[in-house]
């Protein structure tokens, strides 16, 4: 399975559940060339991989509005 996410559209996931992660590669194949995605959490990105799925990005723009320090450190 594989999806493909490109265009100048917006994933905006800024007011949802502080454990959202609004695109999330979970056994499959996502690649993100294009769009912005927003995000509004301490606790989580914009974009994961888990259970062997991957992810590969070409181009967008990620966003992190919280203001909090990241929660996992660094």
């Amino acid at each position: 399975i594989s999806l493909t996410i490109t265009g100048n559209g917006i994933i905006d996931a800024s007011k949802a559940s502080d454990d959202t992660v609004p695109v999330c590669a979970m056994g499959g194949a996502v690649t993100i060339e294009s769009g912005t995605i927003l995000v509004d959490t301490p606790n989580e990105s914009c974009a994961y991989a888990m259970y062997g799925g991957t992810l590969t990005v070409t181009g967008g723009t990620f966003v992190n509005r919280s203001t909090e320090d990241y929660v996992h450190g660094g």
